[in-house]
């Protein structure tokens, strides 16, 4: 009747009796033979990681897989390239599912190495100070050159400033921070900050009245007046004027300030008026005149 042949050889063997005992024998083979591929559920392509020399090692996606057959309990898989092989950028792989008849289905898909790992940035730049202007301003040059990076994969970086370069910063004893990022082909970004100090090392200047002569006051050997005040600027801050009095009766040193000589008694005689201008920086200038 209808049977099921196992796979391999089957033999059938026909006898055929007569009524006096008589027989006769035939027989033939049923050879079964698979020739139905294995079933693979295949994966996607899978993104990795590239290590630091911007390679990946290959590994094993085998068992990802998963794979039947109609006769194999035991299949045989083939990876290409295999795990353990040194790839990068985008690397076709296969997977070949082999069953005990040789009949193959093959897996393909792809392994995408990208790079996910930051610049390192060996040296940045140092803390610096630079002298301002006679407007008391400084312009920030471009301190880029000054960083020095790597990376795995990139070999041409991208620095950005920020203030950028050319930007204008103002005041003694102003502390600006710049920082200065490093970014990859594939974005990855490190950055590093250091501080601009600025620092005014201009003089201010002062310009004093000319000597002044005077006679003294009826019935006495002095002179009462209120000497002329100087005049003085500074492309930053003026922080003092002070004077000093020197003359044959009188020294006289006022505490730091905004100091102009009041109304004062002056001596016969001659007083060298003194005038001191200190900015900010305690950069000074100094001019006199006689009464």
């Amino acid at each position: 009747p209808s049977t099921v042949f196992n796979i391999g050889t089957t033999t059938i063997t026909y006898v055929v009796t007569d009524i006096a005992g008589n027989t006769a024998t035939c027989a033939f083979d049923v050879v079964v033979t698979d020739n139905e591929d294995p079933i693979v559920t295949c994966i996607g392509d899978q993104t990795e990681s590239a290590d630091a020399a911007c390679m990946f090692t290959m590994a094993d996606y085998i068992g990802l897989i998963t794979a039947s057959d109609n006769c194999d309990m035991s299949l045989t898989y083939v990876q290409t390239p295999a795990a353990g092989s040194m790839v990068s950028g985008t690397q076709a792989v296969t997977i070949d599912v082999i069953d005990d008849a040789g009949n193959t289905t093959t897996c393909s898909f792809n392994v995408v190495v990208t790079d996910t790992t930051d610049p390192i940035i060996t040296t940045c730049a140092p803390d610096v100070t630079e002298l301002v202007d006679g407007s008391c301003e400084f312009t920030l040059p471009d301190y880029t050159s000054l960083v020095v990076a790597t990376d795995n994969c990139d070999l041409s970086l991208t620095y950005v400033q920020v203030p950028a370069a050319g930007t204008v910063i103002s005041g003694h004893g102003t502390v600006q921070n710049v920082v200065i990022t490093v970014t990859d082909d594939n974005g990855n970004a490190t950055s590093c900050s250091f501080d601009v100090t600025l620092d005014d090392q201009i003089d201010p200047t002062i310009t004093c009245a000319a000597n002044v002569n005077v006679d003294t006051d009826a019935g006495v050997c002095s002179a009462t007046l209120v000497p002329s005040a100087p005049v003085f600027a500074d492309n930053c801050i003026v922080d003092a004027v002070t004077y000093t009095l020197t003359g044959a009766t009188t020294d006289v040193s006022p505490a730091s300030g905004i100091n102009i000589v009041p109304s004062t008694v002056f001596a016969i005689g001659t007083t060298t008026i003194t005038y001191v201008v200190t900015d900010i920086a305690g950069n000074t200038a100094t001019c006199s005149f006689d009464v």
